[in-house]
């Protein structure tokens, strides 16, 4: 009796500890295949002139980066916040998703 209880135990528990192992692999590889916001904020703060950086009230590092689609596309938006918010609107930066290449720069007005 000992011995059948041993034997469905034993590929129960392995069946298990197969199924955490697979399910652990394939959500490491989504993972890696998403670039981080911490990516996308450092490209688009990368992309701007000198002048708009000094005017960037808080760390680039923390700034807003929101996932969308436009004309098709699946695009970043990064947007930084700036001394002249009131007068022109933050600065927004946009980043085709798919090769992480800079698409342009919203317009302030």
């Amino acid at each position: 009796m000992k011995s059948q209880s041993l034997l469905l135990k034993f590929p129960i528990k392995l069946l298990i500890a197969i199924i955490l192992c697979i399910a652990t692999l394939s959500a490491c590889k989504k993972e890696d295949a998403r670039i981080s916001d911490a990516t996308y904020r450092e490209i688009a703060w990368n992309y701007l002139d000198p002048s708009s950086k000094t005017t960037v009230t808080t760390q680039w590092q923390k700034a807003s980066v929101t996932y969308e689609k436009r004309d098709n596309k699946d695009m970043v938006t990064v947007m930084f916040n700036t001394t002249q918010d009131a007068l022109l609107g933050p600065i927004f930066v946009y980043i085709d998703s798919k090769n992480q290449k800079v698409v342009g720069i919203g317009a302030r007005f």
